[in-house]
């Protein structure tokens, strides 16, 4: 038996494992989720079904996960969708963050809209009061845009009126008649942007060339990969913290005390587990051992991520006074997406990026490992 075949085999069986932890938290979740015309929530509403409607009022954010989410009803707070189809036909009064495979969006919103998924489109009823971001492989622009557009897609359609500039990368960007851009139109692509109308832009028409260097992996590809792993890491969060979400977040609020501890153990675990795992399979004794210690190492990495978005998220909703405090799981949930966000977006900063993904990753592993605290001093 080689070490590379021991090391997949590893790697499956803890896939599988976190892939049983999936299911059942699924297999626990409604079928459906419906909140009438007539109803109103306050507050926040987090919700995962395998169909979710909302048709009536919520007074807060909306975080929810389906395989299938209409939002015709108004949300008077931001809204967090994942799924395979996000539809939004309401007005929502904050921001909206999507994924899916299909992303619609055709009504008033008040704040932002970062969305991705193979189709992408905001239709024709749609008034986005501020900065729009897209990434996916078919972009479709129609409808008032009032701030600046970003968007990344293989093929990009844009049909709508943009108030500001427009920062694209696409393979190809096509323009209609009824398309217009308040400020300059900058894109990145090998191929000319089809533009009828030059006059219906107010600003320059700036075309950049893709780096040699990067042919197979441009901005909108990033973006892309990223998105992804931030929807794997929300599907992951949402076992692990059904399952382990007290603990996590006992162990994550020792780091405000001890930062330097957790993020030490996180080095320590991360460079050494593996050397240990390679001296103990040496011998055919410690092969057994050494498979389980690998399995264990496989298992606090996928989980990590989880760790980590979930120490960001409290530093950012949680008061230092109420550090003793033990959460609700749908307030674990919501610290942790907006935790893997931030790592998100942060790393696609030029260096700061890559070092700060690195840190919280650590720190992530270091709370996992990390002892009880005793007494709000120790670990």
């Amino acid at each position: 038996m080689n070490m590379k075949f021991l090391m997949k085999v590893s790697g499956f069986i803890a896939a599988a494992f976190i892939l049983s932890l999936l299911v059942f938290r699924v297999a626990r979740a409604d079928d459906s989720y419906v909140l009438a015309k007539d109803q109103v929530h306050d507050g926040v509403l987090a919700k995962s079904a395998e169909r979710i409607t909302i048709e009536g009022t919520v007074n807060g954010d909306l975080w929810v996960a389906a395989s299938q989410i209409d939002i015709t009803g108004e949300v008077r707070g931001n809204v967090y969708a994942v799924g395979s189809r996000v539809i939004i036909r309401g007005n929502v009064m904050g921001s909206v963050h999507a994924l899916g495979s299909e992303v619609r969006l055709d009504r008033s919103i008040a704040g932002s809209v970062y969305a991705a998924g193979s189709l992408v489109a905001t239709e024709e009823g749609v008034q986005i009061g501020r900065t729009t971001g897209l990434a996916g492989s078919d972009v479709m622009i129609h409808g008032k845009l009032a701030g600046q557009l970003f968007a990344g897609a293989s093929r990009m359609e844009l049909r709508g009126q943009i108030g500001s500039g427009a920062r694209l990368a696409a393979s190809e960007v096509v323009l209609s008649n009824s398309a217009t851009v308040g400020d300059d139109l900058r894109y990145t692509s090998r191929l000319d942007a089809v533009i009828p109308n030059d006059k219906a832009i107010s600003g320059k028409v700036i075309r950049e060339m893709p780096p040699e260097d990067q042919r197979t992996e441009n901005w909108s590809q990033r973006v892309v990969d990223s998105l992804i792993g931030l929807i794997m890491s929300v599907v992951t969060a949402v076992a692990v913290l059904a399952l382990w979400g007290d603990t996590l977040v006992e162990r994550a609020q020792l780091f405000r005390q001890l930062p330097i501890r957790t993020f030490g153990r996180g080095v320590f675990f991360t460079i050494l587990v593996p050397v240990v795992c390679l001296l103990v399979m040496i011998t055919l004794i410690g092969l057994p051992l050494g498979i389980i210690l690998g399995l264990l190492y496989a298992v606090v990495l996928m989980v990590a991520p989880t760790a980590a978005g979930l120490v960001v998220g409290l530093q950012l909703i949680q008061p230092p006074h109420e550090s003793s405090r033990q959460p609700a799981y749908g307030a674990k949930l919501q610290a942790t997406v907006l935790g893997l966000l931030i790592i998100s977006i942060v790393g696609f900063v030029p260096l700061l990026g890559p070092v700060f993904t690195l840190f919280v990753y650590l720190v992530g592993v270091g709370v996992i490992i990390a002892t009880y605290p005793v007494q709000g001093s120790k670990a």
